[in-house]
């Protein structure tokens, strides 16, 4: 098998990598000879990963790139299998506080927003108390305005009841005082 392996590796078939707990693993240099080889889908995730966080690497180094939250999601799932060198830790560090400051953002703009709505709701509410009390009053200066009318009204009515009873009562005792005392 060693000598297998070494010829392979001589004809550039194979590539000799790390693991994680460093010991050595084989790699498959040429693509298309990885899809004659069927793979179990735990290794088929892994290398995956690995190929992934390899390109995502490549474009840190080179535009600053950092993973999206699906990539950082496969990356993590795998993340003990995989071989991360400092750039690697890195990207995904930086991913990691971006992507925590970005919920951190998100949650504060959802909060600023309960919070106007809610501000809205009370100015709302305190402009419809101030409207109703406001009605309430001319309501009520209007029913007292009504009562002291119609109050104002019965006095008049007495006061005329009271004169007209007063001419009655002068008459009927003119009537009696006969003409030649007068």
């Amino acid at each position: 098998l060693g000598d297998v392996l070494h010829a392979l590796r001589e004809n550039r078939v194979l590539r000799v990598t790390e693991t994680a707990e460093g010991a050595q693993a084989y790699e498959l240099v040429h693509d298309y000879l990885a899809l004659q080889i069927e793979l179990d889908p735990e290794t088929a995730a892994r290398k995956a990963a690995q190929e992934l966080l390899d390109r995502r690497v490549g474009d840190f180094q080179r535009y600053g790139a950092l993973l999206a939250e699906q990539e950082l999601s496969v990356i993590e799932a795998q993340i003990d299998h995989l071989r991360v060198d400092d750039d690697a830790r890195t990207l995904i560090a930086r991913t990691r506080a971006v992507r925590l400051r970005q919920r951190r953002i998100a949650l504060a703009l959802s909060l600023v927003a309960v919070f106007a709505v809610i501000g809205a709701l009370a100015a709302g509410l305190f402009a419809a108390v101030r409207d109703s009390r406001s009605r309430q009053e001319r309501l009520e200066l209007a029913q007292t305005s009504e009562a002291e009318i119609a109050a104002q009204r019965d006095i008049a009515q007495e006061q005329s009841l009271i004169a007209q009873s007063g001419r009655v009562a002068l008459e009927a005792l003119l009537a009696r005082i006969p003409c030649d005392r007068i």
